[in-house]
């Protein structure tokens, strides 16, 4: 009696040991069709369909459809996605499939029926290592796009500074050239007030019936102000920056040639961390992530020092100080008349008079 207890007992530790051990396979190739596909919304695996499933004539069902382990027959329509895990996917005369039609471990077989989006079939494993590779380079590529983009947007938007607003901007890369610490301190504690001072400008437009219809547009104008603050900051920041690195060259140039070279020498170095992100992740991929963490603290610390510092000098309205008062060396016999030039006298020099003249 003990004996077939103890039977039972090892059968249903291997079974529940095996059911594990699928679901964990299940949840591996689902974390696959999203790697691969880029589906979103997939269902984790314990909504997924096991086994054959069949979407009937007539039959509309919202997707993501998932079948893992079987074959899914679609004779009606897919408003979505059409996923088969470890099966086949057929798509019957009168069948629709609205959104991609992926198989992974199986085919995909259009058999008079229609699909919109992009069909993908991954029969073997170096079917789906190739197809990781090519979504891999693909997003490679595309954030090296924005990443372009972005440093374009950043020296448009340095050229028009500098042509429309120079003062401003030089007022504040003076700011933070003063104090960076600062900048940096007062940027962070206005990010924090952002939120707050929204919600009570808000409530305080709410309180009259011509606020309240007012209240959109104040949002918006409220985010777009935030936006110009911060993108002059951070262009103040890039000036800063590419001045230091500038060298004597640039006092041969005029001082919007000098500032205007300093932004883009600036923006230029902004861009290097996640140039850097980019660079290291195709090299070591495990650590992309970090150095996408470092690049993000990088730019973080430019958008906060340069928002504290555009706060601190008023928009680059705050005059200069003076930071030390320096006596011009006067010639004593500037006064005179220079000497010699012909037909013209030497002046005498005046002499301060004690009493009036007799």
């Amino acid at each position: 009696m003990m004996r077939r207890i103890l039977q039972l007992g090892l059968a249903a530790a291997a079974l529940v040991t095996g059911l594990g051990a699928q679901d964990r396979d299940l949840a591996r190739r689902l974390d696959q069709a999203r790697g691969l596909s880029g589906i979103q919304g997939l269902p984790s695996a314990d909504q997924v369909s096991i086994g054959n499933r069949t979407i009937a004539a007539g039959a509309l069902v919202k997707g993501p459809v998932v079948v893992a382990r079987g074959a899914l027959e679609v004779v009606g329509e897919i408003d979505g996605d059409a996923v088969v895990l470890d099966g086949d996917l057929y798509i019957r005369s009168g069948g629709l499939v609205r959104g991609q039609a992926v198989a992974l471990g199986g085919k995909v077989e259009l058999d008079g029926g229609r699909v919109d989006g992009e069909i993908r079939s991954l029969v073997t494993a170096a079917d789906i290592a190739a197809a990781a590779a090519e979504r891999t380079q693909r997003t490679r590529i595309q954030k090296g796009a924005v990443l372009a983009a972005s440093l374009v947007l950043l020296l448009l938007l340095g050229i028009a500074t500098t042509l429309i607003a120079q003062p401003a901007l030089d007022g504040v890369a003076t700011e933070l050239e003063r104090d960076f610490g600062r900048a940096l301190l007062v940027g962070f504690l206005a990010e924090l007030a952002l939120t707050p001072v929204l919600g009570l400008a808000v409530v305080g437009l709410a309180l009259t019936i011509v606020g309240i219809l007012l209240i959109p547009f104040a949002i918006v104008a409220y985010a777009l102000a935030v936006a110009g603050l911060v993108t002059l900051g951070v262009l103040g920041v890039a000036r800063l920056i590419g001045a230091a690195l500038g060298g004597d060259s640039a006092r041969r140039l005029s001082a919007s040639g000098a500032s205007l070279r300093a932004v883009v020498i600036g923006a230029a170095v902004l861009m290097v961390p996640w140039g850097l992100m980019l660079a290291g992740g195709a090299v070591w991929p495990a650590g992309e992530w970090l150095l996408g963490i470092a690049a993000a603290g990088v730019s973080w610390v430019a958008a906060t020092a340069g928002f504290g510092a555009t706060l601190l000098s008023r928009v680059g309205m705050r005059p200069v100080r003076a930071s030390a008062s320096r006596e011009v060396p006067v010639d004593q016999y500037a006064w005179a008349t220079p000497t010699p030039v012909t037909g013209v006298a030497a002046a005498r020099r005046p002499v301060a008079t004690s009493g009036a003249a007799r």
